[in-house]
């Protein structure tokens, strides 16, 4: 939210700010009680996030693996569980050529194609949707 400025009749200026800001302005101004409220509620949005499906806890190694891809997620995760192009493709039933791309991003997955990708590196299928949403056909 922007913060409101309202000049007085004397040429004094207030700022008016959402509470979430004023609290966040407190914590960096060190204020240790701000701070503690700051987390609690960084902490709730986040909770809500994940029940909501928006968001999601990836577990260590999975992040990991996906940061050792070279800029592909789909790589690192491949590799970590020791598959080549081919045997991921074979399994999700589409040809290495179209994986390559995937893996690549220069093609578009459906849904349908990476939640079978998901079961060909033995994923949690949320993970990887949450992970690719932004180029994902359809969705």
């Amino acid at each position: 939210m922007k913060p409101q400025v309202i000049k007085t009749g004397l040429g004094e200026e207030l700022v008016v700010l959402s509470s979430r800001d004023y609290l966040a302005l407190r914590a960096r101004a060190g204020d240790e009680d701000a701070e503690d409220e700051m987390d609690a509620l960084i902490a709730a949005e986040r909770i809500r996030d994940i029940e909501s499906g928006r968001d999601v806890v990836l577990p260590g190694w999975f992040a990991d693996a996906a940061m050792k891809g070279d800029g592909s997620v789909l790589r690192g995760l491949r590799k970590h569980r020791g598959l080549s192009q081919a045997d991921v493709a074979s399994k999700v039933g589409i040809s290495q050529g179209y994986y390559s791309d995937v893996e690549r991003g220069s093609a578009v997955p459906t849904l349908d194609v990476l939640d079978g990708i998901s079961a060909a590196l033995d994923l949690d299928p949320i993970w990887m949707r949450c992970l690719e949403r932004r180029r994902v056909a359809g969705a």
